[in-house]
């Protein structure tokens, strides 16, 4: 979408138009057949801007027209609901697993004392009897 097109349809105080009704209308991004419901991320999963704009909303506001690589893009941050968490927990909970532990293995991994590690291991104090 064209920025002086996103500017006049989604800008601030757009008269009470409805979000969802400008995106249909207008709205051009090929995700949005993926995600209809829209895009639900953590930090470093979007590009700069993109994630700058929307975790500076708060619950229920809309962006100005924000520009990045991709394109314009007008934000709405809608709330996370108990029932999204409680039916996503498991997923969030593995990301961040991955997220944390992997550098850490990776580490291990590449450390010249890599050898070590299985000796350390078979020589736990509580596995020598």
């Amino acid at each position: 979408m064209r920025r002086l097109q996103s500017t006049e349809r989604f800008g601030p105080g757009q008269n009470g138009a409805d979000f969802d009704e400008l995106i249909k209308q207008y709205g051009q991004d090929p995700g949005t057949e993926v995600y209809p419901d829209g895009y639900v991320f953590t930090k470093g999963e979007m590009v700069e801007e993109f994630e700058t704009a929307a975790f500076e909303l708060a619950e229920n506001g809309i962006s100005d027209v924000v520009e990045t690589t991709y394109g314009y893009h007008v934000l709405l941050r809608l709330p996370i609901t108990d029932e999204y968490i409680a039916e996503n927990k498991d997923t969030y909970r593995q990301s961040m697993m991955d997220e944390k532990i992997t550098p850490l293995l990776e580490e291990a991994y590449d450390s010249p004392h890599r050898g070590n590690l299985g000796e350390i291991r078979h020589h736990h104090p509580e596995t020598v009897k």
